[in-house]
């Protein structure tokens, strides 16, 4: 399972699990605000009333462009943070840990590559260019 983005001018960008829950937990830490997804409507034409707003799913919501714009500036402040690579660490460790926490016999050891903080910038940069370019859906 991966996570799928295709935002309405036809642009891609595809995350892993891991990646995309990464990608969340910073926007979050740094100050991204998250507006709620929407799913499409129905071949009926309506909305359904008991969609959560979940990002961290592959079913079709949709991500307001202004939502979108919010989620690249966050990304853009952790880019420029000097304390960037601890914060991907620290991250990083707390996701593990609520992992572990929800799948018995997995404990929540998890050696962190150190270089993942610089190998991730690079899809902290793709995923701020795709944002800017407006809403998207999450599949």
């Amino acid at each position: 399972m991966g996570f799928d983005l295709t935002s309405e001018s036809g642009a891609y960008l595809r995350f892993s699990p891991s990646g995309w829950a990464l990608a969340l937990n910073l926007a979050g830490h740094y100050g991204w605000l998250p507006e709620g997804t929407t799913l499409r409507q129905s071949e009926s034409g309506a909305e359904s009333t008991e969609w959560s707003g979940e990002y961290a799913t592959n079913d079709g919501q949709r991500v307001s462009a202004s939502d979108a714009n919010a989620l690249a500036g966050a990304c853009e402040r952790a880019l420029a943070d000097a304390e960037y690579a601890e914060v991907v660490s620290d991250t990083l460790r707390r996701i593990s840990e609520a992992v572990a926490a929800q799948v018995p016999d997995r404990t929540a050891e998890r050696v962190v590559d150190p270089d993942v903080a610089q190998k991730f910038r690079g899809r902290l940069e793709e995923l701020i260019a795709f944002c800017r370019s407006g809403s998207f859906i999450i599949e």
